[in-house]
């Protein structure tokens, strides 16, 4: 799938949960507009792309080539070995997820700040990680 078909998902999700257009239409209209504009302070709208990028990903699975002997968890990955990874069933994981593994639900991407009563992105989703996984510093 392209960035339009993800966009095109996004939209869906939109259309099928108008609380969700409500907000990101609340949360637009008090953005500062002009040149100086950093839209990465748009938490509303970075939770429902990635909601829907996660319950639809552009690739459903991938296939990766071990480059050296690796493990995953205890499981030996010899060289050249080829590891194949389904993003849909992860994304779908309960035990990643929650009991609403399968629903849209921006939320799970925002965290209320200690600060102030704004929204900051919550960069995993509420999903446990290991320990320096985080795209984004903290």
């Amino acid at each position: 799938m392209n960035t339009g078909g993800s966009l095109a998902w996004v939209f869906y999700c939109l259309a099928t949960h108008p609380q969700s257009q409500d907000a990101i239409r609340r949360e637009l209209a008090s953005f500062p507009d002009g040149p100086d504009a950093d839209y990465d302070q748009l938490p509303m709208v970075h939770a429902v792309v990635m909601a829907a990028v996660r319950l639809y990903p552009g690739f459903t699975f991938l296939l990766r080539k071990a480059i050296r002997d690796t493990t995953i968890g205890d499981q030996l990955i010899p060289n050249n070995t080829f590891v194949g990874l389904c993003t849909r069933a992860i994304n779908h994981a309960e035990h990643l997820w929650g009991p609403d593994a399968a629903a849209f639900r921006p939320e799970r991407w925002l965290e209320r700040s200690a600060e102030g009563p704004g929204l900051l992105i919550s960069p995993l989703g509420g999903a446990p990680a290991s320990e320096g996984t985080s795209p984004w510093p903290r």
